[in-house]
């Protein structure tokens, strides 16, 4: 009987602490959840992305998302889209969540903000520069990012033209030892850790260099901006090795390529853009300009391109327009949300809140609703959803109507 006893308090034990454990696994999934809606409402708060919780970020943009992403699928060769908006309409959020999306899907992911000082168009060389710095790709489950995977993986892609000699001998004991494409990623991992510190963080410097490498048949005299643009077609082909269907390019603000100090930038900003926009859907770049305003020579690059770029603009005219024209591509407008897009808006917003404060909190989402209609908010998703939480603060901690 003493057995029986002992045996019925330990299942007894066992059955409590698995209860435990449970609810405590619970709790935290509970608080993890609150602490993502929080972040979510802080960066709309602020008017700012944020990554971690752009899924919780960004509303009432479904079909805007799937139509973007089935321009990669319908052209797997190469495509040139156009994303047009008013500022504040949530461009930026759309271009992350795209980026997110696009990268669960395979997709090697670039998004660059154009116009800041390290990605400005009209410096092509600075341009290439920043890409290794923007990248990121899924390869065997595994997420890849900056300057330094990308030189490395890079190297575990393909042997020789690399620096020096010392990292050549590297690179050719470890495809003895891991041959084969289906072994890139054990290449990596002993690449990276053989490879000593100072050779894999000049990786930021390997893809500017690239013009050794690129096809025989470049030509010296060839312009600036299409040299830009065939190191990324480089760079698509290169991560074709590793399974990867096409390079996305996300370039946020596009716009601000016009905003160039002199003419002469100007002009070679649109160059490496609008070249861009046409090696990507494999239309012929020989019309780029030289710096000497005598046409560049006839150069294609590797076909398909394999590269997918998405430029958003605030306006559909100037380099949008013409972009449009080149390749042929209609402009995805981000039209205002009207008055259900408003309500649906907003009572995605509300049920955000509830889940980061708790349902203690709730009060009747159709006050907020009403409120943002009635104060006339038709500026753009921004300040709608500044306007809805700024009206649920004031519920949650003065209750009653904002004044």
């Amino acid at each position: 009987m003493s057995g029986r006893r002992e045996m019925a308090e330990l299942l007894r034990s066992f059955l409590m602490e698995r209860t435990r454990l449970a609810n405590s696994i619970k709790r935290t999934e509970d608080f993890a959840s609150r602490f993502e809606a929080r972040a979510a409402l802080e960066a709309m708060r602020a008017g700012v992305v944020n990554r971690a919780v752009v899924r919780h970020a960004t509303y009432g943009r479904d079909a805007e998302l799937a139509q973007l992403l089935n321009g990669f699928r319908r052209s797997p060769g190469g495509s040139t889209q156009v994303l047009v908006g008013q500022y504040g309409s949530g461009k930026s959020h759309l271009c992350e969540l795209l980026a997110l999306r696009a990268e669960e899907e395979g997709y090697a992911v670039i998004r660059l903000e154009m116009g800041s000082s390290s990605n400005s168009a009209e410096h092509p060389r600075s341009l290439v520069m920043a890409l290794p710095r923007a990248f990121a790709v899924r390869i065997d489950g595994r997420r890849l990012a900056g300057s330094d995977a990308l030189g490395i993986l890079l190297r575990a892609l393909r042997r020789g033209g690399f620096h020096f000699t010392a990292e050549n001998d590297l690179l050719e004991s470890v495809y003895r030892e891991f041959p084969g494409p289906n072994a890139i990623m054990k290449r990596f991992d002993r690449l990276q850790r053989d490879i000593p510190v100072t050779w894999a963080r000049f990786g930021f410097q390997y893809l500017p260099d690239l013009a050794a490498h690129l096809h025989v048949d470049v030509p010296n005299a060839m312009t600036a901006a299409n040299h830009a643009v065939n190191k990324i077609n480089w760079l698509a082909h290169e991560l074709a090795h590793a399974g990867v269907p096409g390079l996305v390019m996300i370039l946020d603000e596009a716009e601000r390529t016009e905003w160039a100090s002199t003419s002469y930038r100007a002009g070679r900003a649109w160059d490496v853009m609008v070249g861009l926009a046409l090696a990507a859907s494999n239309m012929d770049t020989s019309g780029l300009k030289h710096y000497r305003d005598s046409y560049s020579p006839r150069y294609l690059g590797q076909s398909p391109s394999r590269i997918h770029v998405v430029m958003a603009f605030t306006h559909a005219y100037g380099l949008a327009r013409s972009i449009s024209r080149d390749v042929c591509a209609t402009p995805l407008q981000l039209t205002p949300f009207d008055h259900h897009g408003i309500e649906a808006l907003v009572g995605q917003i509300h049920d955000l809140y509830k889940s980061a404060h708790g349902t203690k909190v709730a009060f009747p989402a159709q006050e907020i609703v009403k409120e943002v209609k009635s104060q006339h908010v038709n500026d753009g998703t921004r300040e709608i959803v500044r306007h809805a939480i700024a009206a649920m603060d004031h519920r949650r901690y003065h209750g009653g109507r904002k004044r």
